[in-house]
């Protein structure tokens, strides 16, 4: 059900997703599901029992612990009783007038997108309408997962927010939250979305196009534009069933259509505008192969990807083992002097220490709020460093990460076993893929 898999996501970070933006006020008709029809049977009264006594008086406890216990014990079919809903109801509205941003508020949310009742929809709606961008973004989230659309045009306005030109994070929320709707409005807004996007975003945005019509235009705007115009009014919907895409990858990805040419590393390419290389220079990137040492391949890698970057785009390089280097402490835009003076600090790193994957992470993640993509090279688990253990430094990461979403592709050198794990759960829990190596 999709409130349990919006719960399953939130699970793995610290902190919550929440936040707020206008509906413009516009009248709305909550529980049109994308597929059509009129409004959903919504439950009917019930007489108040002691399920729903034990979770009002859980929630409202102080004690986070107990909310968990009350939130846990909610079943779908408990969500037909109306005094169940109430309950959730009065709990996300207590959470979301104070700004407490827990897991627990987020479950409730999700709990809430789960339920028929028409003041559920509503409950959801107003978190939209909030001032703190983390409330608005949890609650597109889990909104979207609904499908109703009465949704939707509050999705879209999410533009008009002030966050939307001001964070990365934001505006990828908004547009992954319409991709979901299958709905000629929801096409409408990610052609248009696409013309005014570039980097990361359009490249996300044009998956999202192609995934909902079976289009291949990649990132050409203009045929985007001009199919749509062409197809719009007889243009039918089909089921569309999620596949799962593999995470891992023995092969970097093909690149689609693009108006301009991209650098790439290791053959992934980069769409992204604003990126970060975090390069491993611990003393196993001295193993050769065919008498190249992995740091010289890496160093060549590096060489090419920043050769090819143009003046629109912006850049660093953090390169660690058990100590890091950075090049400069923030992004800085890929001019012909920059782009030389990065080449030479790549081939100014020698080999040498342990690995301590959790600072680079992190000091890459701080580079920029708007940054897209982070490139993370390994040939090792980690070792070194305040974190140590993978999960923890990928729960540490993906929460470091809530509401930037930049995306973060591992690049494994003879990746297997657990370190192979670490990387595919760190790029899959920021978006990302695992590219392994040999």
């Amino acid at each position: 059900m999709p409130s349990r898999a919006i719960i399953r996501c939130f699970s793995i970070v610290c902190l919550t997703l929440l936040a707020g933006a206008c509906l413009g006020g516009n009248s709305r008709s909550f529980g049109e599901s994308s597929s059509g029809g009129g409004p959903s049977n919504r439950g009917s009264k019930t007489t108040k029992g002691a399920t729903a006594k034990s979770l009002d008086s859980l929630l409202k406890s102080k004690t986070e612990s107990l909310w968990k216990k009350g939130l846990g014990s909610v079943t779908s079919e408990s969500l037909n009783d109306d005094e169940i809903v109430e309950s959730l109801v009065r709990f996300v509205n207590r959470e979301t007038t104070a700004e407490n941003l827990t897991p627990p508020l987020v479950q409730a949310m999700s709990l809430l997108a789960e339920a028929k009742q028409t003041q559920a929809a509503e409950t959801l709606a107003k978190i939209l309408e909030s001032g703190d961008f983390r409330l608005v973004m949890a609650a597109a989230d889990i909104a979207s997962t609904t499908k109703d659309r009465g949704f939707l045009e509050p999705l879209m306005k999410l533009t008009q927010r002030r966050e939307y030109s001001q964070r990365y994070g934001f505006r990828r929320c908004v547009v992954d939250a319409v991709a979901k709707y299958p709905d000629k409005k929801a096409v409408d807004f990610l052609v248009d979305r696409l013309e005014k996007s570039d980097g990361q975003l359009k490249y996300e945005t044009a998956l999202s196009l192609q995934k909902t019509t079976g289009q291949e235009f990649g990132g050409i705007a203009t045929d985007w534009r001009n199919w749509w115009q062409e197809n719009r009014d007889h243009f039918v919907f089909a089921s569309r069933v999620e596949a799962s895409q593999p995470v891992a990858l023995n092969i970097a990805p093909k690149p689609i259509p693009w108006d301009e040419s991209r650098p790439s590393f290791y053959g992934m390419t980069i769409y992204a505008k604003r990126v970060v290389f975090v390069i491993d220079r611990s003393g196993s990137m001295n193993s050769s192969v065919n008498g190249e040492t992995r740091l010289e391949r890496a160093q060549k890698e590096l060489q090419r990807a920043i050769k090819a970057l143009t003046e629109s785009d912006y850049f660093n390089i953090v390169a660690f083992s058990d100590r890091m280097q950075v090049f400069q402490t923030k992004l800085v835009q890929a001019t012909d002097a920059n782009k030389l003076d990065g080449i030479r600090f790549g081939y100014g790193l020698d080999a040498l220490g342990e690995t301590a994957c959790y600072e680079p992470l992190k000091m890459g993640l701080d580079a920029s709020n708007d940054l897209e993509l982070m490139l993370f090279l390994s040939d090792g688990e980690p070792n070194a460093g305040a974190l140590v253990d993978p999960q923890a430094i990928v729960v540490a990461i993906a929460n470091h990460n809530l509401t930037q979403r930049t995306t973060i592709h591992t690049l494994g050198i003879d990746a297997r076993y657990s370190h192979e794990a670490f990387l595919k759960n760190l790029a899959e829990k920021n978006y990302g893929k695992l590219l392994l190596l040999r």
